[in-house]
């Protein structure tokens, strides 16, 4: 068979069809090329993405650990005045209610337990106020 009978139809076919076949070939490549750099991008990102997640959730249990502190903190400040506000129920429950001459004056140690009862009536009011704030008494 002489090549130059070949018909130039078909040889026209047969290059359109290796030009076809090499271009999917190389889109093919160059999609799984493609395809492995955005997975790699990807991973990075979920990498950074759990780095960050790790330091926020590193605060938050540092910060959940300071307020528990607080709290207990404030729990036992809270048994305390407890406490001591009984003491002063049971001794404001004892006194007796005589009325005092004119020009009394309290002796000292009716002077620190007044000032005792006064602070610790006065903790109470704040711990019950929202932001702890104690309301001006008027004169004292």
């Amino acid at each position: 068979m002489n090549p130059l009978s070949i018909n130039p139809l078909f040889l026209l076919a047969g290059v359109a069809a290796a030009v076809t076949i090499g271009f999917g070939g190389g889109w093919t490549a160059n999609g799984w090329r493609l395809n492995a750099d955005i997975a790699t991008l990807k991973a990075e990102r979920a990498n950074e993405v759990a780095v960050q997640n790790k330091e926020v959730l590193d605060d938050f249990v540092a910060t959940a650990k300071k307020i528990k502190e607080q709290a207990d903190g404030a729990n036992a400040d809270f048994s305390v005045l407890g406490t001591e506000l009984a003491i002063i129920r049971k001794e404001f429950k004892n006194a007796k209610a005589t009325p005092l001459p004119v020009d009394c004056r309290p002796d000292d140690g009716r002077m620190r337990s007044l000032t005792r009862s006064v602070d610790a009536v006065r903790k109470a009011v704040a711990r019950q106020q929202p932001g702890g704030a104690v309301p001006d008494s008027g004169g004292s």
